[in-house]
């Protein structure tokens, strides 16, 4: 990932799977959405562990985004019955827009 620090590599190694678990909601795949915040979330833990000062420079509140994360994952098995039943998006997981920062 371009950095030996592996804190860093962390972030963004989450801030990767958290896109790519989105453009899986958005294509209506649920398990790939899972799967990738599932991914996400774990990057996310580790950066935090190792070092919490390494998202704080990139100005990223990360355990308000991990929070955010958990509460989509919560929300995906409801959200991907009720997209198979009305067709709908999973994207439309939370009514309230993420804040991050």
């Amino acid at each position: 990932m371009g950095t030996s620090d592996l804190a860093e590599r962390a972030l963004y190694q989450g801030l990767i799977k958290l896109a790519a678990g989105y453009v899986h909601a958005v294509r209506g795949n649920p398990i790939g959405f899972a799967r990738n915040l599932q991914g996400a979330r774990d990057h996310l833990h580790t950066s935090l562990r190792l070092n919490a000062r390494v998202a704080t420079v990139a100005d990223i509140d990360l355990p308000a985004l991990l929070s955010e994360v958990e509460a989509r994952l919560a929300a995906v098995p409801e959200a991907a019955a009720t997209a198979a039943t009305t067709g709908g998006l999973l994207i439309n997981l939370l009514p309230d827009p993420p804040r991050i920062r």
